[in-house]
């Protein structure tokens, strides 16, 4: 299961049914942490400054993305053991989207989190299931 952090390769077209059919998955070296309201913050490490740069600043070492309820409702599903096609009908059931909003909905989040190398998409058999959900 690639990531490619900060790697630049044409993505391959994707076959609506092999979407479909996909397990999304959490990149590993990706920490998170959850509120007592269900949200889900997404700890992502940064390069290191060069050793001449961290002389002059003090740069962070991570950027922190706090998802609302329905991206951390995602982010929990992107388990391993959740298709594509079966969060969106989890997302139609438990949000009262239609099955067509919830899939253009979760498709656009998905390619941001693709994008940034936080999720990829496994095969049945490259699926792990990840029951993580503190780190």
């Amino acid at each position: 299961m690639p990531f490619g952090v900060g790697e630049k390769k044409q993505a391959a077209p994707v076959i609506r049914e092999e979407l479909l059919k996909s397990y999304p998955v959490r990149n590993p070296t990706i920490k998170t942490d959850t509120n007592e309201k269900g949200q889900v913050t997404i700890i992502i490490p940064l390069k290191s400054a060069p050793r001449w740069m961290r002389f002059f600043i003090s740069p962070p070492e991570k950027k922190t993305l706090i998802l609302d309820d329905l991206g951390s409702y995602v982010w929990q599903r992107c388990d391993g053991s959740h298709t594509f096609e079966d969060i969106i009908n989890e997302m139609a059931q438990d949000f009262k989207f239609t099955k067509i909003e919830a899939s253009a909905s979760l498709l656009e989040f998905m390619k941001k989190l693709v994008k940034r190398g936080l999720i990829a998409f496994a095969t049945k058999d490259q699926a792990k299931p990840n029951t993580e959900e503190k780190t």
